[in-house]
């Protein structure tokens, strides 16, 4: 059961024949915007609490399956309990994981983007905490971030993690405030998971780097500075509610842990010899890719804009909008004026630098194909169709030009959750220590 992606069903099931176990108790949090129960499971009596939450962003599935890992192993199992009491929540997005159910039990590059749903950041549990900064405040909570709100309410936990996961790049730690006692244990767990390190070198959501794995997870107001200062557009202005993180710590002094590993691997992130490709010739690939992405996408948003949609529908046309305000409209002059364009980068850099954000590229093509495809679940439209057979070319064609740079192993699931649990683990020792 814990070597691949379960689907709603699959944990409500595992859910529902924990219903008379003694050992067990679930407490109703509420229901997803289309009514769907979100349940919180505890086991344990220990003196301190924590709360461990899978499914942040709709996409990201390993979560769960690390929730039901760790149910099965603390049920049976007091002494690894460690002195907590443990609450679990399976998937705080239940919608988003179903919309991504069409690609949980295939791991290729090609079904995942054909089956990709994230929804606009306005829209998600981990991005819709209540804020109130000067000149910044966000109350629109959405009922699955309500019943996270609820499940700190009534845990105040002293741990906190949030179990997100990423497509590809290698992996790394970001935590609500340091905590020394947990470097070594979660460095030598990201160590042996084989999986590399992502140090996130120019990424706006790292702050106050401890080792290259691990960092900070920034409040919002230092991201906003981080975000101007680097022009990143998706962050700056804010527009969307507080992250778990500084919600557990500003609320309840909870730590948090967000333990990323990668749902994609390749030899190239482990190969620092020369890849034959300069700075500049990758900078030019991503903006005409990008070129590319926007004159397919943006006309057939517009005409999805018009239509009236199903709840799903319009989840996935309101993510699509967001994207395309991120998205350049054109491609840029030449990158051979740029200072750095004639250096050839390794091959672990082109993974790096071309293949992560040529993914969240693609993942515009994927909504829009999940667009289409839920418009036709409703009703025969010719447009929906042709959109359809325009996104399975477009993503066919893009992901086969990126294999020709990079060539993308799925890591195991029992790789990813281990590397959470793990590090779970190592963070819950830490502050039994310090506390």
């Amino acid at each position: 059961m814990f070597d691949e992606f379960l689907t709603l069903e699959e944990l409500d099931a595992n859910t529902r024949a924990l219903a008379g176990d003694s050992s067990v108790t679930i407490t109703s949090l509420g229901v997803s915007r289309l009514g769907r129960p979100i349940d919180m499971i505890s086991i344990g009596d220990g003196p301190r609490d924590a709360l461990i939450v899978g499914v942040p962003h709709a996409n990201e599935p390993a979560g769960a399956v690390t929730v039901e890992r760790m149910i099965a192993l603390l049920k049976c199992n007091a002494s690894e309990r460690r002195g907590y009491r443990w609450h679990f929540i399976k998937a705080i997005d239940p919608e988003g994981l179903r919309l991504n159910a069409g690609w949980l039990k295939s791991r290729s590059i090609t079904a995942y983007l054909q089956n990709y749903f994230r929804p606009a950041l306005c829209r998600q549990p981990e991005t819709t905490f209540p804020l109130d900064l000067p000149g910044t405040r966000f109350e629109a909570s959405t009922p699955e971030n309500q019943a996270w709100q609820r499940a700190f309410a009534l845990t105040r936990p002293m741990l906190h993690a949030s179990l997100h996961h990423c497509d590809f790049g290698g992996g790394f730690f970001s935590l609500s405030r340091a905590l020394p006692g947990a470097v070594a244990g979660l460095e030598a767990a990201l160590e042996e998971s084989g999986l590399g390190i992502n140090a996130l070198e120019h990424d706006v959501m790292a702050q106050d780097r401890w080792t290259a794995s691990i960092h900070r997870y920034p409040s919002v107001p230092e991201l906003i500075a981080n975000a101007k200062a680097a022009g990143s557009t998706w962050a700056w202005p804010w527009t969307v509610g507080e992250m778990s993180p500084a919600f557990g710590e500003e609320q309840y002094g909870t730590f948090t842990l967000v333990a990323e590993g990668p749902q994609w691997d390749a030899a190239s992130l482990h190969d620092n010899s020369s890849s034959g490709v300069s700075h500049g010739a990758q900078v030019q690939m991503l903006r005409e890719l990008s070129s590319r992405a926007h004159a397919i996408i943006a006309p057939r948003v517009a005409g999805f804009a018009e239509q009236k949609l199903r709840p799903d529908s319009q989840e996935c046309l309101w993510a699509l909008q967001e994207a395309l305000r991120w998205m350049p409209a054109g491609a840029a002059a030449s990158a051979a004026e740029e200072p750095s364009a004639n250096r050839i980068l390794t091959c672990r850099e082109l993974a790096l630098e071309y293949a992560n954000p040529a993914l969240h590229l693609l993942r515009s093509f994927g909504l829009l194909h999940r667009l289409a495809t839920l418009v036709l679940c409703e009703s025969d439209s010719a447009d929906a169709t042709c959109v359809r057979e325009v996104t399975v070319d477009a993503i066919g064609r893009e992901v086969a030009l990126l294999k020709q740079k990079i060539t993308f192993n799925a890591v195991p699931v029992n790789v990813l959750t281990s590397l959470q649990m793990r590090s779970i683990f190592v963070c819950a020792e830490a502050l039994t220590a310090t506390n």
